[in-house]
């Protein structure tokens, strides 16, 4: 059973969402964010879940974060 990586799934989630990071408008850096460049995060991104806007800043794609619960 893989539980690590779903928590720490759920805590980058919850950073966006607690941020407001929801679109493109609203996009963070990881900085902002208080998060880093993780397997997990790079997950997120390759998934559809995170979106990057130019490489630094990014934001949650929230509908497809809703389609994954």
């Amino acid at each position: 059973m893989v539980v690590v990586p779903a928590i720490l799934r759920r805590g980058i989630i919850n950073r966006f969402i607690e941020a407001g990071a929801v679109d493109s408008i609203r996009g963070m850096t990881l900085q902002q964010l208080g998060i880093s460049e993780t397997p997990v995060f790079l997950r997120l991104i390759k998934d559809g879940k995170v979106i990057s806007i130019d490489g630094f800043r990014y934001y949650l794609n929230i509908d497809k974060v809703r389609t994954f619960r």
